[in-house]
């Protein structure tokens, strides 16, 4: 992640046990530490060693991207307390709905694809977008535009078999 963002600020939060060697590492700016589990998984219980109120003082402060890549799911729920305009994780956004970007899960998909199917990825700037609001990660709208649709496109030749498409949605309501 370093060599990708050379110049911007990372902040870790980890567990304390591995704070030292984070250190070491060199590798993130900012090392903060919480203990949602303990050092020797065999003595973990199923739930937090910490509790939310921990984690919010640890996390406090605005980021731009906060990301949980644990394949796990277990402490996905921690980013729904870290003020940050994008959460990404792995797992699906019906679980998870506070993702903003939802990394598929490796198990998930491989029962879903056949390992010789062909996948179509459709990025949302390739498609055509009425709404006002337009970043390369999701597309906002006020509903200033409400006689017709919002989004379309883009015109592109699929295979004629059996195809499973999935959207991401999420609704939130309007900021006063």
């Amino acid at each position: 992640m370093r060599s990708a963002f050379p110049n911007d600020h990372i902040t870790l939060i980890c567990g304390s046990w591995n704070a030292d060697t984070a250190r070491r590492l060199s590798i993130t700016d900012d090392i903060r530490t919480y203990n949602y589990f303990p050092e020797n998984v065999q003595q973990w219980n199923g739930t937090p060693l910490e509790d939310i109120s921990r984690f919010r003082e640890v996390s406090k402060g605005r980021f731009d991207i906060a990301l949980d890549l644990r394949v796990d799911k277990d402490t996905r729920p921690l980013l729904n307390h870290v003020d940050a305009s994008l959460r990404c994780g792995v797992g699906s956004r019906s679980r998870h709905p506070y993702l903003n970007i939802a990394l598929p899960d490796e198990f998930e998909t491989r029962e879903v694809v056949p390992v010789e199917a062909e996948s179509v990825v459709l990025n949302p700037n390739a498609l055509q977008s009425r709404m006002p609001t337009q970043t390369p990660f999701f597309h906002e709208t006020d509903f200033s535009v409400t006689d017709m649709h919002l989004i379309y496109g883009p015109y592109i030749r699929l295979p004629l078999e059996n195809l499973r498409a999935e959207f991401g949605f999420q609704s939130s309501p309007p900021i006063m």
